[in-house]
């Protein structure tokens, strides 16, 4: 997909592995998402794509279907996101969640989830998550960042446990 801005955002490859273990620590100098990033690249259930600006990789967006714990709908998680620091506040992470959005729409995925700054994502349309619980215990204070957003209509009925792959079921993740 192009911008308007002259961004392009396209799934990632393999290819691009080692732009992306570079644009992480800059973004978050303060966490390591090393681990994260290739265990969401590595997962077949999951969906990367970053976005580029005249060939340089600016950003990224995971995502990566899940379950809940009763349904047979199919959802999906938010993460990791990270943009290059000197492309911060100029609208490329909320280009990557709209082109998620969309992909994931497509796709028939009926509700997505994200830990997350709540100021940050509820400007895409996140709102606090209350029926499905993360697969791992979130400390009491961090519970207004449990969010989803519904894709579908069905997705609001959903209610019981997030059901991810087997490398998302580390407490560290959650913590």
């Amino acid at each position: 997909m192009n911008t308007d801005s002259g961004m392009t955002i396209r799934p990632s490859s393999e290819a691009d592995q080692q732009a992306l273990m570079e644009l992480y620590p800059r973004a978050f100098p303060d966490e390591d998402l090393a681990e994260l990033v290739t265990d969401v690249l590595a997962c077949p259930d999951a969906q990367s794509y970053l976005a580029e600006d005249k060939g340089e990789v600016i950003g990224h967006i995971g995502f990566t279907d899940c379950g809940v714990a009763g349904s047979d709908l199919t959802f999906s998680m938010l993460s990791p996101l990270a943009v290059a620091p000197e492309r911060q506040r100029q609208g490329v992470g909320k280009a990557l969640i709209a082109d998620g959005l969309h992909r994931l729409r497509e796709r028939g995925i009926a509700k997505l989830f994200v830990l997350g700054d709540p100021k940050y994502y509820s400007r895409s349309g996140f709102t606090q998550e209350m029926k499905v619980l993360p697969p791992q215990p979130v400390r009491n204070d961090w519970m207004p960042a449990w969010q989803s957003i519904a894709l579908e209509a069905e997705g609001e009925t959903a209610a019981g446990m997030l059901k991810v792959p087997a490398f998302w079921d580390r407490p560290d993740y959650w913590s």
